[in-house]
């Protein structure tokens, strides 16, 4: 059983070995406490294999973790697709960026770009985002999440047009 307490950060205080052994979290360098990411908090809950509380000692569900300690709007759309991907046996962990997860499976590493479907994304943000996934040797997925929460998963190319005419 996975136990997280969230002070200023979501700490792992029991269950240290059981979410290491399922890829969930990491050692801050800091302060050598082992940490979750709220989306890693919400899947804890989520799956029944711990609780997460707040400093006081209160039990949080999902949706009050997202309330009180979400930090990107996007939060929810990363958690389904977080939670879409551990269900099916992947190995997940959070990315380097805001929007971003990164899957191993087998000896694949992919980067997954979460939005939501009508947020609009700008060309140049998902470019920049593209080739900074393929300087990493990740493979550039991009998953939008629908309003009833169906994620839908888009291989993401990049190529070079050149004008033939």
């Amino acid at each position: 059983m996975i136990k997280v307490v969230i002070k200023d950060v979501p700490e792992v205080v029991e269950g240290v070995n059981e979410a290491s052994r399922l890829g969930i979290g990491r050692v801050d360098k800091l302060s050598g406490k082992y940490v979750v990411d709220v989306i890693e908090a919400a899947f804890i809950i989520q799956t029944g294999r711990g609780e997460v509380v707040d400093s006081s000692g209160k039990k949080l569900s999902v949706g009050e973790l997202f309330t009180m300690y979400s930090k990107n709007i996007n939060d929810w759309a990363k958690f389904a697709v977080y939670y879409d991907l551990r269900m099916r046996g992947r190995r997940v962990r959070m990315g380097f960026q805001e929007n971003d997860l990164i899957v191993e499976y087998g000896s694949e590493k992919i980067a997954v770009f979460v939005t939501e479907e009508n947020n609009p994304i700008a060309v140049s943000k998902l470019l920049e985002w593209v080739k900074y996934a393929l300087s990493k040797d990740l493979k550039p997925i991009l998953a939008v999440v629908d309003m009833h929460g169906d994620i839908t998963y888009y291989e993401v190319l990049e190529t070079n047009l050149v004008n033939i005419g």
